[in-house]
């Protein structure tokens, strides 16, 4: 049985973890939030969770679900912003190590 959730948490660490990849893999890696802001805006969400969860009618996206579950009252628009400025932050952090010496 395939298992989203944790795919979707994998992928998670993955991209969090991008600036602190080797140069060597990090040069490549660095297109990958902007890859998938295109992803999602081309898809009209993320492609997995499309794919994947079907029958699931709750509000919101697997992220947004997750910070549910700490902040109640969190809404979906600011889980969205909070996405933006992470990955933003992702692909700054990792041009600012690939090309300031």
């Amino acid at each position: 049985m395939f298992n989203s959730v944790l795919l979707h948490k994998l992928i998670i660490i993955a991209i969090i973890l991008i600036p602190f990849y080797p140069l060597i893999v990090l040069k490549y890696a660095v297109y990958i939030p902007l890859l998938l802001s295109l992803s999602w805006i081309v898809m009209g969400g993320c492609v997995l969770t499309h794919a994947h969860n079907k029958k699931n009618n709750s509000k919101g996206g697997f992220i947004y679900n997750i910070f549910k579950e700490y902040f109640p009252t969190i809404t979906e628009s600011r889980v969205t912003e909070m996405i933006n400025f992470s990955l933003i932050l992702i692909t700054v952090i990792s041009f600012h190590r690939l090309y300031v010496k």
